[in-house]
């Protein structure tokens, strides 16, 4: 058997022979041989040979699954069937566009033409082309609809296959816009786009969010089962993290791997570490470098033991810096699950605006304390009467808003009672909108950074208490996790629901309440 023969029979049934030679016809150099390379080809090969066709692959960035999962295998698919179709979906077009070239490159290349002479490209445009023998390939990106192609055949994996590599961009993992799209346009494809319902469809992400494309299919958002397979880039206990069991459409490959880095080569352990502990200044820890070490590197966007807030600098004003023409203030009320004076606490919160700088709010006053709903109630009504003698200051209260959960509604009727003859408005604020609190803290991040809420440094004329509940609402904020594993975040749930609510709407826009005296 010449080496020609050899090569035919690779691309049939050895991915990781067919890749170590078309990776050289591409870049004349040899491909780097690792443990984890040798997993994926072997899960290219159970993908072509029919035993697997719906695919998900979780593993970090840089390690190659761009080259394996897209070049290669699309390139073996056309060694062997030039009448396949192929179509590639990704968040960028020109990264799209730099993997079509590279497939190109390789079934162009002398060698490939040698040793698989029936497939010539035909037209050639960037992100569409096709051979003589009639098969196609297109690439797409995910940010917007995907018409007029369709992929596979008769359900042979050889005849076609869709790819969907980095559906998401990094950056915009964290909008909720930027998810849906993402969803809407990964879920059409998987729907329409398949000419058999055998088709195999590969799914290679790094994890970016607990709410991205990996989460929503593994959760059942198109109803398919997927077979996992989850690389970290530090194995630490043999076996992914913890959330990937609780999917309930996920079929985890439970590859075994050496512990250590995954791939030396490509990255050391130590360079692994670097970015896991990276620091932005001498003195403090860098969040950043965890959070992005734990969700693109270590596949665990659960995994948010540090803060969120750490390295978010608290714009802070002195007494001499509260505005003369502060003119309006309001109380936030987040109440406890029972209650109870055995219960979480009761938090209160009273924020300010200036007339003149609606871009930012004071923080004037916080408080938080476990009781009793009947003494809840009568410490809600004390501090709400004695803030309306700002009004003497031309300072109007304009109103008190309390989270529509718990015992809310009951306070609010409570106090309405209580208020009856007076010009105070009450109302709860619809909870749907914002989801968890987890959802709620990650969509005000950006308002924090802008100084959109400051914060008392000294003691001044509305901190009736002293600065005791200002200094615990700092503690929360500091020590706000993820992974909810701080001791509590009543009083910043307060901040957090006024940031968004007030900045997170579109411009002009008012937040959505439903009121009672309102």
């Amino acid at each position: 058997m010449n080496s020609l023969e050899l090569l035919r029979g690779a691309a049939l049934y050895d991915h990781a022979a067919f890749s170590r030679a078309a990776f050289y016809w591409k870049y004349k150099k040899h491909k780097i041989d690792s443990y984890h390379d040798r997993m994926i080809s072997k899960l290219i090969d159970e993908i072509l040979d029919g035993k697997r066709d719906r695919v998900v692959v979780n593993m970090p960035p840089r390690h190659f699954k761009t080259e394996q999962f897209v070049v290669m295998l699309t390139a073996r698919i056309f060694a062997i069937n030039p009448a396949a179709r192929v179509m590639h979906l990704s968040y960028s077009q020109p990264l799209v566009e730099k993997n079509s070239t590279k497939i190109k490159d390789i079934i162009k290349s002398p060698q490939f033409q040698r040793a698989f002479p029936r497939t010539i490209i035909a037209k050639d445009t960037e992100r569409y082309w096709t051979t003589t023998a009639g098969g196609e390939f297109f690439a797409s990106t995910t940010n917007g609809q995907v018409t007029g192609f369709e992929c596979g055949m008769n359900g042979d994996p050889f005849d076609g296959i869709l790819i969907i590599d980095d559906p998401q961009k990094s950056k915009g993992a964290r909008s909720p816009v930027d998810r849906a799209t993402a969803k809407d346009v990964t879920a059409d494809a998987i729907s329409t786009r398949l000419n058999h319902e055998r088709t195999p469809v590969v799914v290679v992400q790094q994890r970016l969010d607990s709410d991205d494309i990996s989460n929503f299919l593994l959760s059942g958002g198109t109803g398919d089962i997927w077979d996992t397979l989850v690389l970290q880039g530090i194995s630490e206990h043999g076996r992914p993290p913890l959330h990937y069991y609780e999917y309930s459409h996920c079929n985890l490959l439970n590859y075994r791997r050496p512990a250590g880095a995954l791939c030396p080569a490509r990255k050391s352990l130590s360079a692994l570490i670097k970015i896991r502990d990276a620091v932005e200044d001498d003195n403090e820890e860098n969040p950043r470098g965890a959070q992005v070490f734990a969700t693109q590197y270590q596949q665990n966007p659960a995994d948010f033991s540090i803060s969120l807030f750490k390295k978010i600098a608290l714009n802070g004003y002195a007494m001499t810096d509260i505005p003369v023409t502060l003119s309006e203030i309001w109380w936030r009320i987040d109440t406890a699950q029972k209650g109870k004076a055995s219960s979480d606490p009761n938090a209160m919160v009273l924020f300010g605006r200036d007339a003149r700088d609606k871009s930012k709010v004071y923080i004037l006053d916080a408080m938080s304390k476990r009781c009793s709903f009947p003494d809840l109630l009568q410490w809600a009504f004390d501090e709400i009467t004695y803030s309306k003698i700002y009004e003497s200051q031309s300072i109007n209260l304009t109103g008190v808003i309390i989270e529509d959960a718990n015992i809310g509604p009951a306070l609010l009727s409570s106090l309405e009672v209580k208020f009856k003859e007076e010009r105070v408005r009450i109302g709860l604020e619809l909870t749907p909108k914002y989801g968890s609190k987890f959802d709620r803290a990650l969509e005000s991040v950006p308002y924090w950074q802008q100084g959109r809420l400051v914060f008392p440094n000294e003691e001044t004329q509305f901190t009736r208490h002293g600065l005791k509940g200002i200094n615990d609402l700092r503690k929360e904020y500091k020590n706000f996790n993820m992974a909810d594993k701080h001791a509590s975040d009543d009083l910043l749930d307060c901040a957090i629901w006024e940031i968004v609510t007030r900045f997170g709407n579109a411009e002009g826009e008012t937040a959505e309440y439903m009121y009672g005296s309102f």
